[in-house]
């Protein structure tokens, strides 16, 4: 029965890889709404029933296509983190590699996530917005332990506002239909480090004393 079982498990895996990358072709092509499970099915080659053997419906299937996405996003955080470079570096290389998604399928699968996976099966998957946050946050704690930024920091607000800048200029760069760079992810880094006083405001310092 073990060998039987072993024999099995890797085509099952097997399988349940077509499915999710054919399922992201097309999700990414014509969006959740735009998608049945019987249009997958047919580009997987399986039958509907099989195709309900490794996912219980169309939500719990586009959660962990987005799952994938999220995985591979860590990934090139990670990467970008572990290279050799002062804070600025790395949070100019988190900037381009995020606005690198804003170009790219992983902002429209992102969006429909949010509309039509429920919250409590997001949370089951693991797929939510704190990926890039839990994966960029040590990086900021670092340097507040090696003093590179101040001692007196909330290291969780100060990361809501660096992807909060990234995220408000995306949408900006939408509406205006540009693409976001590396002169963008520059300017973004250089305000959240240095701000855009005259002189740096300290702890206490009042604006009319920062511009004095």
């Amino acid at each position: 029965m073990a060998t039987i079982a072993a024999a099995i498990a890797p085509a099952a895996n097997e399988g349940r890889d077509r499915v999710l990358r054919h399922a992201r072709d097309l999700f990414v092509e014509r969006g959740y709404d735009g998608v049945s499970m019987q249009q997958i099915a047919v580009a997987t080659g399986m039958t509907k029933a099989a195709l309900y053997y490794h996912f219980r419906d169309k939500e719990e299937l586009f959660g962990q296509v987005v799952r994938r996405e999220l995985d591979r996003a860590k990934l090139v955080l990670g990467g970008v983190l572990e290279q050799e470079g002062s804070l600025r570096d790395h949070l100019e290389g988190v900037a381009v590699a995020s606005f690198g998604w804003f170009r790219s399928d992983f902002g429209r699968l992102m969006g429909d996530l949010k509309h039509h996976v429920s919250e409590a099966r997001r949370q089951a998957i693991g797929c939510d917005s704190r990926v890039p946050f839990d994966t960029v946050r040590p990086r900021f704690a670092r340097a507040v332990a090696e003093g590179e930024l101040r001692a007196d920091l909330d290291v969780d607000l100060v990361v809501s506002l660096f992807f909060g800048l990234l995220w408000s200029q995306m949408q900006q760069a939408r509406l205006d239909e540009a693409a976001p760079g590396e002169e963008l992810a520059s300017a973004v880094v250089e305000v959240l480090l240095c701000g855009i006083a005259a002189r740096p405001c300290g702890p206490g310092a009042t604006a009319a004393s920062a511009t004095s």
